[in-house]
């Protein structure tokens, strides 16, 4: 048996939610509920499942859907759930496949490859651990014989018509069969049955129907015999061709006066082709103002036509209409298009006239509907009449055409004029203006000679102006500043201006321009152009450093060479009292940086002042003066004391104790070393650490079996400044020197 699916299927007076497992999805057939019910015998324990024997319906003649209803678990976990069917009178029970659930409700289960007009009986079972329960016995009775019919495949599928197709396969053992059609929308608004036709032996059948078009419907074929059986065929579907169907498109190419009307065939239908055209008006004025233009269709189904003799800046609507050849016929909806105003251009006073040049301007106030347009000015000059270069525009503004060469002091007559990409034109007004004067004519040059503090500026006087004569000058400033400086120039006889300028201030940028006043007033300014003045090398002094008492490093940085390649760099130093600075040897660099020297001889405990000296380019700087202190002069420590003596008494060892005691003038005593030593070498030896002006202890030393031995202790004491002083002293240890000691203050 196969298995099935989980699902929800409604009953009379109850709804439940059923696990089902199924192997095929059919159509449900309208199934006749069990028939007769038996008792069934029971085995469950008190605490067993407990099922009940549910309905049957038809899925087909001998194909039946069984449900069963396990109203309880019991006190198990999980059922095992199954249907025992026989013919009915039958002692032996078939038996579908166990099914495991775990929870009540309804369980399902195909039976298959029953026997044609034949009663079934059955009943549902159900098993836990804990004992087992049997529903009712139940009946149903297959169908006798019925025919067999297929749906195929639709044909001729058209905009409002399709052929549907089907064919009787078995008459079901009668002699005759009435085969019909069923057909419904998707959407369920439209539906039918065609008429029976009468079949007296197996073949393919078909009816055309009537049916909406670009529409989805489902159909099968219905079958019924002479014995009352019946049968259909499974649900196919056909969708319907798309109706004729026109779009109207906004209009292009839209002027004053003209447009291009578009529209397009959105769908042909069962239609080859159309005959398409254009319908256009002014806003109400009923159905009789439309007025027909033709119109042409392309391969690609736009429909486009031109229209002329419209009025300006009026709103029209237009349409597009036409008939297919199928006889098809619709009108599209209606699209508002307002043709442009009427093409106008207007002159503007000219600007920026000089002696020599003009600007002359224009207005283009409406293109008229017009996409585009070419602007250009009408000149009538004091000798002959000139036309300026054509200017491509596409929408509406200001436009203008610098004129040059002009004659200086003439008066010049001009206009502006359009014309539109649509053919027409338009001129504005005449307007004039008068040239001016000639000016006189300057260019600014170069800076020349360029140092920290001066520079050359140059320029030239090109024309007069047609004035006799011209003064020239030179104006400067610091970039940034608002006021300028002027210098007198000189002019030369080939027009160039030179003039010297003094007191800038070093490393610096400077603007400056050539100026020229005209004998009869007119003036002429060339352009800004800059310089930068180079700018004085200079030196920091720096700390002294590694001082002592007769030396010390002096230390500085040369923090520009100006504009100089390279330069020599010496210090400059003398006790703080006196007057002559002593020199120091130089040191070449090429680049800026630190520079040290060492100078000896000094003095002690003497203050002393320096500064470095910087020589770059012909410029001598110094930087600011520094000072340093010598240490003061070292002075050597002593040795103050120095006793020994053997306290050993009469035994064959010696025992030493030497007391020292050390001194220092300048208080910076460091160490102090003693050292015994008998003929044969080092006996003993320590060192202490000691500081300040002096310093006194003892070192007591045993030497065994040293009896005898003539020993020599060494005192040496070393300061802070590597000074030494050394003394030292002998003992002999023979019998008669015993218990003697030596002491000296």
């Amino acid at each position: 048996m196969s298995t099935g699916e989980n699902d929800r299927w409604p009953t009379a007076g109850r709804i439940a939610v059923v696990v089902v497992i199924l192997a095929t999805v059919g159509a449900l057939a309208s199934g006749v509920a069990a028939g007769s019910t038996a008792t069934a015998v029971s085995v469950n324990a008190s605490d067993g499942p407990a099922v009940e024997t549910a309905w049957a319906d038809a899925l087909g003649d001998t194909h039946y859907l069984v449900e069963t209803n396990l109203t309880s678990l019991g006190g198990a976990d999980e059922a095992t759930v199954r249907v025992e069917y026989r013919v009915a009178g039958a002692s032996q029970w078939s038996r579908t496949t166990n099914r495991t659930v775990n929870r009540t409700g309804g369980v399902r289960f195909e039976l298959r490859s029953l026997d044609n007009d034949t009663t079934y009986e059955y009943r549902a079972v159900a098993t836990t651990v804990d004992g087992r329960d049997t529903g009712a016995i139940r009946n149903f009775t297959t169908r006798g014989n019925p025919p067999v019919v297929e749906t195929r495949p639709a044909a001729n599928v058209g905009q409002n018509t399709v052929e549907l197709r089907g064919e009787l396969l078995d008459l079901g053992g009668a002699d005759t069969a009435n085969v019909s059609f069923y057909w419904q929308a998707v959407d369920g608004l439209d539906s039918g049955f065609t008429d029976d036709q009468t079949l007296t032996a197996p073949g393919n059948v078909s009816e055309t129907v009537w049916l909406e078009p670009n529409t989805t419907y489902e159909y099968r074929v219905d079958a019924s015999n002479g014995n009352g059986e019946w049968a259909d065929g499974a649900y196919r579907t056909v969708t319907t061709d798309p109706a004729f169907d026109l779009d109207t498109r906004p209009a292009t190419n839209v002027t004053a006066t003209s447009a291009t009307l578009n529209g397009v065939v959105a769908e042909f239908g069962d239609a080859a082709s159309a005959n398409v055209s254009f319908e256009y008006r002014k806003p109400g004025t009923g159905l009789i103002g439309w007025t027909d233009v033709d119109a042409t269709l392309s391969a690609d189904g736009r429909v486009t036509g031109s229209v002329g003799g419209l009025d300006p800046d009026t709103t029209y609507e237009f349409r597009v209409v036409g008939r297919a050849t199928d006889g098809d016929v619709d009108t599209a909806s209606a699209v508002t298009i307002t043709t442009g105003g009427r093409l106008a251009v207007a002159t503007l006073p000219a600007s920026n006239v000089t002696d020599s040049a003009a600007t002359l301007r224009g207005n283009l106030t409406d293109l008229g509907g017009a996409e585009n347009a070419t602007v250009r000015f009408t000149v009538d000059g004091p000798d002959d009449v000139w036309t300026t270069a054509e200017q491509h525009v596409t929408e509406t503004g200001q436009f203008s055409q610098r004129l040059t060469d002009l004659a200086e002091n003439r008066t010049y007559e001009f206009s502006a004029f359009v014309a539109a990409a649509d053919g027409g034109q338009a001129e504005g007004q005449r307007r004039s203006f008068t040239t001016a004067d000639a000016d006189p004519a300057v260019t600014t040059g170069a800076a020349t000679s360029v140092n920290e503090t001066t520079a050359t500026l140059t320029g030239s006087v090109t024309d007069f102006g047609g004035a006799d004569g011209v003064k020239p000058a030179i104006e400067y400033r610091t970039q940034g500043a608002t006021t300028w400086s002027t210098a007198g120039a000189r002019l030369a006889s080939d027009g160039s201006v030179t003039a010297s300028v003094a007191g800038l201030r070093a490393d610096t940028a400077y603007e400056f321009r050539a100026v020229a006043t005209a004998s009869d007033g007119d003036s002429a300014t060339g352009a800004i152009r800059t310089f930068r003045t180079e700018a004085f090398p200079a030196v920091k002094t720096g700390p002294a450093t590694d001082l002592n008492a007769s030396a010390a490093t002096l230390t500085a940085t040369v923090t520009d060479l100006g504009d100089a390649t390279d330069g020599t760099v010496r210090f400059e130093y003398r006790p703080t009292d006196a007057n002559t600075w002593v020199e120091t040897g130089g040191q070449s660099i090429t680049e800026a940086g630190s520079v040290t020297t060492t100078v000896t001889g000094l003095a002690a405990n003497t203050s002393y002042e320096f500064r470095a000296v910087l020589d770059a380019d012909g410029d001598r700087v110094s930087g600011d003066a520094a000072s340093f202190t010598t240490d003061t002069a070292s002075r050597p420590p002593a040795v103050a004391s120095l006793s020994v003596q053997d306290t050993s008494g009469s035994n064959p060892h010696v025992n030493l104790a030497v007391d020292w005691r050390v001194t220092d003038a300048d208080g910076d005593l460091a160490t102090v070393r003693v050292t015994v030593r008998d003929g044969a070498g080092q006996v003993a030896a320590d060192t202490w650490s000691v500081s300040g002006s002096s310093a006194t202890d003892s070192l007591a030393e045993r030497i065994k079996h040293g009896d005898g031995a003539n020993y020599t202790v060494t005192v040496t004491v070393t300061d802070a400044a590597g000074n030494t002083a050394t003394d030292d002293e002998s003992l002999d240890t023979s019998e008669s020197d015993r218990g003697w000691s030596w002491w000296w203050w």
